[in-house]
């Protein structure tokens, strides 16, 4: 979890065999919500702050609030504000 704010371009892509180039979906969570992500994240037996936990689609599902769902492809910049929790998962 970064204070500042976080950003990322997508410059590069390798070949994939499986067809899907240059994919990324984050999820992202509102800054105000912090302390209840991190109280949700308790609750899954995870500690938010340690960055070893990735939450599968049912458990963002379960989350009392609201997730951002971003597609990012080659060339798209995503900025997360700071203090939101965030996942991301490349394809």
């Amino acid at each position: 979890m970064c204070a500042t704010y976080g950003q990322n371009i997508m410059v590069y892509t390798a070949p994939s065999p499986n067809g899907i180039e240059g994919l990324a979906y984050w999820f992202v969570f509102s800054a105000r919500d912090r302390k209840r992500v991190a109280d949700y994240w308790n609750t899954l037996g995870h500690d938010i702050d340690t960055e070893n936990f990735f939450a599968s689609l049912d458990d963002l599902k379960g989350f009392p609030g609201n997730v951002w769902v971003i597609e990012q492809r080659l060339g798209d910049f995503v900025i997360i504000p700071p203090l939101a929790a965030h996942q991301v998962v490349h394809y």
